[in-house]
C-alpha cells in the first residue's frame, strides 16, 4: 500500500495544505476465527489473559502500553474476545497499534520512518502468534 499512501498523501497535501505532521502510525487490525473445539487461546497467542475455560468467559478485553524508546514511539497491543462470525468458533481480536506524536514538517520525508514503525509493528506480531496461528493464516 506504500505506492498508493504516497499518492493519496500529495493528493491530500494539495488540498489540504497542512502546516505539520503531529502523529505518524501503522495499525494491524487482526481478527482470528479458532476452531472452537478444544480450544486453548495458549496454542494461538504467546500472550494472553489466562481463564480456567476460556469457553465460560463472555468476553475479555486485554491491552499493553509499551514504550518504544529508541523510535520515541509508543505500541498498543489490544486483545479481545470477540463474537463469532461463524458457528463453533472463538473470535479474537488482536490489534497493534504503533504511532509516534512528535511534530514535524509536511516536507520531511518521513517514509524512511514510516518503515522503521512497520517493521518494529511486523516483529511484534510475528511474536504474538505461534505456529499452529501461522498455519491457520497460510490456509486462507
Amino acid at each position: 500500500f506504500k505506492e498508493q499512501a504516497k499518492y493519496l498523501w500529495k493528493i491530500y497535501q494539495t488540498n489540504t495544505a497542512p502546516q505539520n505532521i503531529n502523529r505518524i502510525a501503522v495499525r494491524f487490525i487482526n481478527r482470528f476465527d479458532f476452531p472452537e473445539t478444544d480450544f486453548e487461546l495458549s496454542d494461538y497467542l504467546n500472550v494472553f489473559p489466562q481463564f480456567p475455560e476460556i469457553q465460560l468467559a463472555k468476553g475479555f478485553s486485554m491491552q499493553a502500553i509499551l514504550n518504544q524508546p529508541d523510535l520515541d514511539s509508543t505500541l498498543i497491543i489490544t486483545q479481545a474476545l470477540l463474537s463469532p462470525i461463524k458457528p463453533h468458533t472463538v473470535s479474537i481480536l488482536l490489534d497493534f497499534d504503533l504511532f509516534n506524536e512528535t511534530i514535524r514538517s509536511v516536507n520531511d520525508d518521513f517514509w524512511s520512518f514510516l518503515e522503521q514503525l512497520r517493521t518494529r509493528k511486523n516483529h511484534f506480531f510475528e511474536n504474538s502468534i505461534t505456529e499452529k496461528t501461522r498455519r491457520l493464516i497460510s490456509k486462507r
